[in-house]
């Protein structure tokens, strides 16, 4: 019986914070050097400032997505990008 009481508190005291996890662009980034943390994030904020529009954008996160998966860490450029607008895991 005790068993099933720790069940229903631990069901009911669920919160979205439970729920919250680091994206996968996150975890890639977590498994990298420094010194491809740092190139990462540059590339991040490159992705960010570009003022391009489609053809004319030279940082994308398709770009980003490209680069990383042929280095052997597969992400979609979709996972980036909300990444990048903050709407994953992470924030």
């Amino acid at each position: 019986m005790a068993n099933a009481s720790k069940l229903i508190q631990e069901i009911e005291r669920r919160s979205p914070e439970d729920l919250r996890q680091q994206c996968r662009f996150t975890r890639i980034k977590e498994q990298m050097s420094d010194e491809e943390r740092s190139s990462i994030e540059r590339a991040e904020e490159s992705v960010k400032m570009d003022t391009g529009n489609g053809r004319t954008r030279t940082y994308s996160a398709r770009w980003l997505s490209n680069v990383l998966t042929k280095c052997g860490y597969p992400i979609s450029d979709s996972t980036i990008l909300r990444h990048i607008n903050g709407r994953c895991g992470c924030e």
